[in-house]
């Protein structure tokens, strides 16, 4: 933006005001005193030649001082709408200021000027930054391209950004080609639709997990009635093996496994019909080894299952536990599919300050990036192998846990949490459970499980 000056505004000081009005009258005099001898006494002989010189003399002057004012009242007139354009041109940029959206101007890649707001949003200095390095990857090109194009004005929505802070952000930008004799480039607007973007993500994330479980229901009926066949298929196998006989235990196994899985069918249908009852009041300590029993089954037998803290939990919990354990046993086979076969899953329960259960479930795989986190929680999100049960495993465990007044977040381990992991290691699936009484935290779980009480390993 051009920054112009005041005009200095000049006029006459006082001392030559007074004296050209004295150098006025005296002249007005002294051709008045002439006329008069000259006119009415008939002095024509006696005046001098001087004399008449000294009047054509007076009147020239006269003529430049019209003349001066004439233009002096132009020059004030022209000051005064300089002095117009300065104040509007204050208001405008005070305006700018303070307008609520981002705005720069940007020449040859480089920020030249941009507005108080724009400074917020990205947290970057008044000039000499490069708007496209703010714009992550893929969108990046895009943005160079309209910012380096002839278009008189273009717009690219929702873009994934990032701030100088770390900050991840959603933002659209709009674009005005500008083209005058002062300045050249393209003004930039940019929106901040972070927090539209999240709203809608909200608001559609019912829907999507409403339209899957209507498709749930159809495969756990299915699931159920192949569940019950391999059950009763197993009690007959059962009645004709006489105690002892080597294949009893492998028969009682598959009917065990089979009652498991028909409970967890019968878990998930309810689930997908929606939430239902609160459900019965347990022991928050019989709820996690429950819990615990759960993820050791999903574990693979080559990875480890650590499990820490179960001693100190302590309190009541009000849920349903096999829709609890079904949510767990997806983390748990999601932890384990990103793990590796010889990876390691760390289980931490504990209570929150007294008012929460809080159980961590810790991978040793690849750490995800914000955006990828962020991500992950949704059905099919492509985070995860579309085969894998992360696919949709883990939007329905965060169903289950919502479903009971909990949450269910995703975080990266630091230095010293659960499991030893370094930072940026593996990842932190939190599940936060009120406890019974007690309303949910309003604060956020910590972003890492705490170090516990050793509790139990076990493949």
């Amino acid at each position: 933006m051009v920054e112009r000056d005041a005009p200095t505004g000049g006029g006459w000081s006082t001392l030559p005001r007074r004296a050209a009005l004295l150098f006025a009258l005296i002249s007005v005099a002294w051709v008045v005193v002439t006329d008069f001898a000259v006119v009415w006494l008939g002095w024509h002989d006696r005046v001098p030649p001087v004399v008449h010189l000294s009047k054509g003399f007076v009147y020239v002057a006269a003529s430049a001082g019209v003349v001066y004012w004439l233009l002096r009242r132009e020059v004030r007139r022209e000051e005064a709408l300089q002095g117009r354009l300065l104040e509007s041109e204050r208001r405008l940029r005070t305006q700018l200021e303070l307008c609520p959206v981002a705005i720069v101007v940007v020449r040859d890649g480089l920020v030249t000027w941009s507005n108080g707001a724009a400074q917020r949003l990205l947290s970057e200095p008044g000039v000499g930054w490069r708007l496209a390095e703010r714009v992550a990857e893929p969108a990046r090109a895009r943005v160079e391209e309209v910012l380096a194009g002839d278009a008189g004005s273009a717009t690219v929505a929702d873009l994934p950004a990032r701030a100088r802070d770390g900050r991840e952000l959603r933002v659209d930008v709009l674009t005005q080609r500008l083209d005058t004799p002062e300045e050249r480039g393209v003004i930039v607007s940019i929106v901040d639709t972070t927090l539209r973007s999240a709203v809608e993500a909200e608001v559609r994330r019912p829907r999507k997990t409403e339209a899957l479980g209507h498709m749930a229901a159809g495969v756990v009926h299915d699931l159920s009635n192949l569940m019950t066949a391999l059950a009763g298929y197993a009690a007959l196998a059962r009645l004709d093996l006489p105690p002892g006989h080597p294949a009893r235990q492998p028969v009682d196994h598959i009917d065990d496994l089979s009652r498991q899985a028909s409970g967890l069918s019968r878990s998930l249908l309810a689930f997908a019909r929606g939430p239902g009852g609160p459900g019965a009041t347990v022991e928050a300590r019989d709820l996690v080894d429950g819990l615990v029993r759960a993820a050791r089954r999903a574990a693979a037998p080559g990875s480890t299952l650590v499990v820490r803290g179960v001693a100190e939990v302590a309190g009541r919990v009000r849920c349903d536990a096999g829709q609890l354990q079904a949510a767990v046993i997806n983390i748990t086979l999601h932890a384990r599919d990103v793990s590796g076969p010889e990876g390691r899953v760390t289980l931490e329960a504990s209570t929150a300050g007294g008012s929460a259960l809080r159980l961590a479930i810790t991978d040793s795989g690849p750490t995800l990036d914000a955006g990828a986190r962020a991500r992950v929680l949704e059905p099919f999100s492509g985070v995860t192998p579309s085969d894998s049960v992360g696919a949709l495993g883990l939007a329905v465990a965060r169903q289950i846990v919502e479903h009971h007044g909990g949450t269910l977040e995703v975080s990266a381990p630091t230095a010293g949490g659960a499991g030893g992991e370094e930072r940026g290691s593996g990842n932190v699936y939190t599940i936060v459970l009120p406890l019974a009484g007690q309303a949910m935290m309003e604060a956020k779980p910590a972003r890492s499980p705490s170090a516990g009480p050793a509790g139990p390993a076990g493949a």
